[in-house]
């Protein structure tokens, strides 16, 4: 029963904050001779857990703490012509407790 309430409480709020968010994407900054469009999505994980608790961190590992859910970081050359590079690409997720976590960084220029 505490677990149907729990999930139903996650539901609303989940569907209130969606609610308030726009279905526009943004357009990003411009800084110089590069446009930037970043984006940071954090959150935070509750676990409980009962028993023995080395046998958890064998087989679960997932603890409680903040989350970096996805991050991603978007620098676009306006015109092809960027000192260091044109376009640069910086991608994580998973930091923070869960079991995989990455982080992809490309860079180049045409």
């Amino acid at each position: 029963m505490k677990l149907l309430a729990t999930l139903t409480l996650g539901i609303c709020l989940v569907q209130i904050c969606a609610w308030g968010q726009t279905s526009t994407a943004p357009e990003g900054v411009a800084a110089g001779n590069y446009q930037i469009q970043q984006s940071v999505e954090l959150g935070w994980r509750y676990t409980t857990s009962s028993g023995n608790g080395s046998i958890y961190d064998t087989f679960v590992n997932l603890h409680t703490g903040p989350r970096l859910l996805e991050q991603s970081l978007e620098v676009q050359s306006v015109n092809h012509a960027g000192a260091l590079f044109d376009n640069l690409s910086l991608a994580s997720f998973g930091y923070g407790g869960d079991p995989n976590s990455a982080t992809r960084l490309r860079m180049y220029r045409r």
